[in-house]
């Protein structure tokens, strides 16, 4: 790729990204998906992260709603039964 933008130093700007996609595919036929694939971990590395925020939340909302039973004074059985269903967290955390 930077063979193919030194060639094109003094050409004009391309500021359309599917033109500029086009340009590299016509100069150089290795780059063809060059920013699809770019594009698509880009994606995923952002699909990652919101899932670790949203499991983030989820978990907390776990702890709290597990302190809340516990005060409440429901026994270690049923907190537990709770976090085996999925719902909270042990009583030991």
């Amino acid at each position: 790729m930077f063979n193919v933008l030194y060639t094109k130093r003094h050409d004009n700007v391309i500021l359309d990204p599917n033109e500029f996609d086009k340009m590299l595919k016509e100069t150089d036929p290795n780059l063809t998906n060059f920013f699809a694939d770019i594009r698509s971990k880009k994606i995923v590395a952002i699909l990652y992260l919101m899932a670790g925020i949203r499991n983030q939340h989820v978990n907390n909302f776990k702890l709290e709603l597990a302190l809340y039973i516990a005060g409440s004074g429901v026994t270690c059985d049923a907190i537990n039964a709770l976090s085996s269903a999925g719902v909270s967290v042990t009583h030991q955390t």
